[in-house]
């Protein structure tokens, strides 16, 4: 039967340091959907070569497949047919199947380290679901939205289950105290460690692409009551000068004359992830701080962010909750009549539980540093300003060690990435309701890079390292009193399909 659409994807094993000869805890694959007409999706999993034994492999699918008798996806492993997986629902319903391998065909399959699993659908699994009349159900729900992936005929994931081995302890070591020289965890540890770094990946890019507003910022540097000199005076005598307000004192009035350089402001966004090996993916971040004009020109503040990150793998179904904060110096300079310098550095701490399908929570806590430096322009043009920038953020997560009650002991990880960003905006200001209102344009490419970490394929994290875009739309009102309110809604994608869009809120409130 000659195919209309056919999808290759290429699945890798879950954990790290496998060697021929040794098992992994799985290999997971997907998930992907079949676009067209009794679409065939094709995933090549990557295996120990020369792997042998019995293996399990459990099936997650959905698609236009309410009748049994004709709307069949028949399975193959290496070209050997192995099951036909049937439904009872049309897209709304996730079906499971366990399907078991002999040695016989599995270890012909895994010679080369690699096992290839096709799933061809019959002609009448028809492209309807996905769209508000077919909706797939967890863990498929991604696929539900439209504007970023077509309506389709099915969707698949699942895993590849390969058996634990656990290496032999190690002999005991003689100088005892807190030698290295113990057993080392089982390999299936791996997968908590990649699920941690995942996880933290994702976290980095989001605080890094989510830092406080730099045009804000800019904004405050800006602020005062345009006073040339302060100073204490009775009966029009001055008494001390150079203070930071003016009072006058008189027999029958009180004059004060203050500056708005100290402000204290609140930004927060919340953050939607849609990428390929999870579901229901938010991001919410909060900002507060207060800052001074140390002197004209001169900036400086201290600022606290707080954030939760909440993620459930697809494959597994484990949900991910973490809650943190980074508090440290920010300061904003100019440089030049039209180039402002912005820096913050930051220390932080993140508590995480993971709830695990296969029984149990987990928790670990990790450790977090940043910075970040810019600069950004300032050209005037008809009416319309426009601010190019140039960035540098560093973004580093160290997890602790701890003891989970499915992997056992589950060693320290570490992400460590890099993110560099050239991009500008676009306003013009108008007058309106008595202040100032500016609408503008947001645009910039990003580059990020990798230093330490392994992450799942698929995932946000991974999907975002390489060269991604950004678009934002929004607007400030600036009032009579000086107070700044402002919101943005933006977009980050990745080549690979992977986005996140972001709601965002601010004000700043001089006294």
């Amino acid at each position: 039967m000659t195919k209309p659409f056919a999808i290759n994807v290429a699945a890798t094993m879950t954990a790290l340091g496998i060697t021929a000869g040794t098992a992994a805890h799985a290999a997971n694959f997907g998930p992907a959907a079949g676009i067209a007409a009794g679409s065939t999706v094709t995933f090549n999993v990557t295996v120990p070569t020369g792997d042998t034994g019995d293996r399990t492999l459990t099936v997650n699918y959905a698609g236009d497949i309410g009748s049994a008798s004709t709307e069949t996806i028949e399975l193959r492993v290496d070209g050997n047919v192995v099951a036909t997986l049937t439904g009872t629902s049309d897209c709304d319903v996730t079906s499971t199947q366990t399907i078991t391998l002999p040695a016989s065909l599995y270890d012909a399959a895994a010679a080369d380290g690699n096992v290839e699993l096709v799933f061809d659908a019959t002609a009448q699994v028809q492209p309807n679901c996905g769209d508000g009349f077919g909706p797939y159900a967890a863990p498929f729900t991604a696929f539900n939205n439209i504007a970023f992936s077509p309506i389709s005929s099915f969707v698949v994931a699942g895993t590849l289950a390969l058996p634990v081995v656990v290496p032999p302890t190690a002999p005991p070591s003689s100088g005892g105290g807190d030698s290295e020289g113990g057993a080392p965890p089982a390999p299936s540890a791996a997968i908590a460690i990649q699920q941690q770094e995942t996880v933290a990946a994702l976290r980095g890019t989001g605080t890094l692409i989510n830092a406080p507003n730099i045009t804000r910022r800019i904004d405050r540097l800006e602020g005062g009551d345009g006073a040339t000199s302060r100073g204490l005076s009775f009966e029009g005598m001055s008494l001390f000068t150079d203070t930071p307000m003016q009072l006058d004192v008189g027999r029958n009035q009180l004059s004060f004359a203050g500056t708005a350089a100290r402000s204290v402001w609140v930004e927060g966004s919340v953050v939607g992830i849609d990428d390929s090996v999870s579901n229901d993916q938010t991001f919410g971040i909060l900002h507060a701080g207060i800052d001074r004009q140390l002197f004209p020109g001169m900036l400086v503040g201290i600022s606290l962010q707080f954030d939760r990150l909440e993620t459930t793998e697809a494959a597994t179904g484990d949900t991910f909750d973490g809650t943190g904060w980074l508090a440290g110096p920010y300061v904003t300079a100019r440089l030049a009549p039209n180039l402002v310098f912005d820096g913050r550095l930051a220390l932080g701490r993140v508590d995480t539980d993971v709830d695990l399908t296969s029984g149990g929570t987990d928790s670990f806590s990790s450790d977090r540093q940043l910075a970040q430096i810019a600069v950004v322009g300032d050209h005037s043009y008809a009416d319309f300003v426009i601010a190019p920038r140039a960035e540098l953020g560093w973004y580093r997560e160290t997890s602790d060690a701890y003891t989970s009650g499915v992997f056992g002991l589950v060693g320290e990880s570490e992400i460590e990435l890099g993110q560099a960003v050239l991009g500008g905006r676009v306003s013009r200001e108008t007058g309106f309701g008595g202040g100032s209102f500016v609408p503008y344009v947001d645009l910039s490419t990003i580059y990020t890079y990798y230093g330490t970490g392994t992450m799942t394929a698929g995932s946000f994290g991974e999907a975002i390292e390489g060269w991604s875009g950004r678009l934002g739309l929004g607007a400030q009102y600036t009032s009579n009193g000086g107070s700044i309110w402002s919101f943005e809604t933006g977009l980050t994608d990745a080549s690979n399909g992977a986005s996140a869009t972001s709601l965002m809120f601010d004000v700043t409130i001089p006294f």
